[in-house]
């Protein structure tokens, strides 16, 4: 079952199974954008995932590398890594237009957890934050909790995210094989505590934040 009732189960790889639109569930804003994405998943991605890459979830209007942000599993490392990705306009985080092999790493739009806190037994709590999206300036801040813990963190780039929320989807269970539940966003950047507080609640989020 779920972490607190149903659940979605993958079982085998799927291209994507779940398309949900942007539109009238995330709050996107074209000025000072900030929201928060919080899920739940139980499944060990060593044992469970098959070959390739594997993305839990994924919202985008365009593709991976352009206006999208997403969590994955890498396909080649030994445990997999976590990834947490916040690609903004393409032409912003690389104007040059460079082939994806030829851009440096230290700029790959990336929050990498190694060894991360999955099990098939366990429920793992996954939170991504995001704040000073859209503002033209170098101040967007991104953070990647895990399980309550922030984990990794993406600070002081330009963060421009243009989407036509007609067109943008959320996507869910590309290639994943396990468990998915209590997808939710905010439509603002939760504190640290807050994200605590998500994943230490006992009951679904029907009673609201805070309750």
């Amino acid at each position: 079952g779920g972490k607190y009732g149903g659940a979605l189960k993958f079982t085998k790889k799927v291209d994507p199974l779940l398309l949900y639109k942007v539109q009238g569930n995330v709050d996107y804003e074209k000025e000072d954008w900030s929201g928060t994405m919080s899920f739940w998943l139980r499944l060990d991605p060593d044992e469970d995932l098959e070959p390739g890459y594997c993305d839990p979830i994924l919202l985008t209007d365009k593709s991976w590398d352009d206006a999208c942000f997403f969590v994955d599993f890498s396909k080649d490392d030994v445990p997999r890594k976590f990834r947490g990705g916040f690609f903004c306009d393409k032409s912003v985080w690389n104007p040059k237009g460079l082939p994806w092999d030829e851009v440096p790493e230290k700029e790959h739009p990336f929050m990498i957890v190694d060894n991360p806190p999955f099990d098939h037994e366990e429920w793992t709590h996954v939170a991504m934050t995001f704040s000073n999206i859209n503002t033209g300036e170098k101040n967007g801040s991104i953070k990647l909790y895990m399980n309550g813990e922030l984990k990794s963190s993406m600070e002081g780039r330009e963060q421009t995210f243009t989407w036509d929320t007609e067109k943008a989807w959320i996507k869910i269970g590309y290639n994943l094989i396990g468990w998915f539940d209590e997808l939710a966003f905010f439509d603002r950047e939760l504190s640290s505590e807050e994200i605590g507080e998500l994943h230490r609640r006992s009951e679904d989020l029907s009673s609201g934040l805070g309750n």
